[in-house]
This record gives C-alpha cells, structure tokens and sequence, in this order.
C-alpha cells in the first residue's frame, strides 16, 4: 500500500468502531448490488460481514480499518496511527466470496494512486477476527485486525439519516477540502477547493448495517472526472472526543479513480 497526501482522521477511537455487532461470522448475505460493487458478487453463510481495525506489515503504512459489508465487498482506509490519531493514506475496495473461515477478494484495488493498482486479497476469519495477506507490485502486505478494536461504532446498528444531515467540511485524500451539505432527504451537493463542483444522493444501508450508500455526480471541468457518477459508502460515527465525524469513500464506475473524503463537526 503506497503513501499518498495524509488525512488527519480521528479513527482510532472511533471511524468504524463497535464491539457489538462489529465482528464476522454473519448469516447468509444479502444480494449483491452490482451498480456499486460491479465485480462478479458471489457471497456464502458465515460471513466475515462487520467492521475491524489493527495493523499491517511490510507496508509504509501501518494501521488499517475495514467495512465488510453483507455482499461480500470490503471497505479499507489504511494510514500511520499516532496518539491514537490514523493518518488515512488511502483505501483498498473490492468484493470476495467467503466459505465460512476464508475471504478471497482476487479483483480488488489499491485507490492511493492513478489509475488504481491490483491488489487481490485473502483473508481467514472468526470469533470477531480478520487476518490476511493482501499482494500488490509483487509485494505482500499482512494484517490483522479485531472486531473490538473500533467501539464505540457498532455496525449492526441502522444507520440514521438524521445523523448526517447538514453541513460538512471534508479533508480529501488529493489534498484538497470540499464543503457538503447533505439534506434531509438524502440529496447532497458540494465543492472541493479546486473549483470542482458535484451532487448525488446518500441513504441507509437497506440491510439495516451502519453504512450508508453513497452515489455522486461531478460537474464540469475543473472535475477530474467532469460529468461522471461514482459510488461508495459513508460512515458517520462519534469520536472519543465527542466530534461527530463522517468518512466517505467512492469509486467511478470503471474502477480506475477512487476518493476519499473525512469531516468531523
């Protein structure tokens, strides 16, 4: 996993966290949505579906968090952590297929850099544990993470709308910043710092999980993708200072730009 511009990101104690509900071992997943995960989604019983956080080695990078949702994709922020603060360098997404102890995603990507790089995963898992190898350039990257290591986020809690409307201020993986204003309705629009501007819409995970669904469309240039859509997730948690934070994580639709946007209010 490669070191692109740090966010600052008060993560550790609290982006994904959760002891109740965090953890794998789920039943029988939910079917796939292919607008968002448009890989083959094929999902088996015993899931490793939840949130996790730990380490990494043979990276830069040293800290990770990952979302598994019930489709079988993965959601991973990766970074350094210092005085319990995760410096988000980037985040790897895809979709695996599990067979009750192992996770195999083959076609997932690293998102740090431009166009995103291979970087199939495997994984084992249970009893609220995920560990792994994830191979990129030819080099490998291990983790290991815990279910209890992200409270006080839990995961099998519904997501609320109420929780992320209003307005947002988010530090991008790019370097730059943008302001968002999400509406009651889910409706949102923004600009980044650049002069990119952009609309979409965010909602509830249809599961009942604690992530919402994000899809959003860039304006014009400056926009690096002027006029196309890209889909993801949004997760709203408190961190261990009282902030109400937001992290949100997209991808266009062919897989080769991915963004990663955090706010705290």
């Amino acid at each position: 996993m490669r070191t692109v511009i740090a966010v600052l990101v008060m993560l550790c104690a609290g982006l994904l966290g959760g002891c109740g509900g965090g953890g794998g071992g789920g039943g029988d997943s939910a079917s796939c949505d292919t607008m968002l995960h448009p890989e083959p989604c094929t999902t088996a019983s015993n899931s490793p579906e939840g949130a996790y956080a730990g380490a990494l080695t043979g990276s830069t990078s040293h800290s990770f968090q990952v979302v598994v949702r019930e489709d079988g994709s993965y959601w991973a922020m990766y970074g350094s952590t210092a005085n319990n603060v995760l410096y988000v360098s980037g985040f790897s997404q895809g979709t695996g297929t599990s067979n009750g102890t192992t996770y195999t995603a083959s076609g997932s990507l690293d998102f740090a850099l431009f166009p995103a790089i291979s970087a199939p995963l495997t994984a084992t898992y249970g009893s609220g544990t995920i560990n792994g190898t994830l191979t990129e350039a030819g080099r490998a990257v291990t983790f290991s993470g815990t279910a209890a290591a992200v409270a006080p986020y839990v995961y099998a809690t519904p997501a609320k709308l109420s929780d992320v409307t209003g307005p947002w201020a988010l530090a991008l993986l790019d370097g730059e910043t943008a302001n968002v204003t999400i509406t009651t309705t889910g409706t949102f629009n923004g600009q980044s710092s650049g002069g990119c501007q952009f609309s979409g819409s965010v909602a509830p995970d249809t599961a009942g999980k604690n992530v919402f669904t994000v899809s959003g469309t860039y304006g014009p240039a400056p926009c690096a993708l002027p006029h196309q859509t890209s889909t993801g997730i949004a997760i709203y948690s408190l961190t261990s200072t009282g902030l109400h934070q937001l992290v949100v994580a997209v991808v266009d639709s062919s897989r080769t730009v991915g963004m990663a946007g955090v706010g705290q209010r």
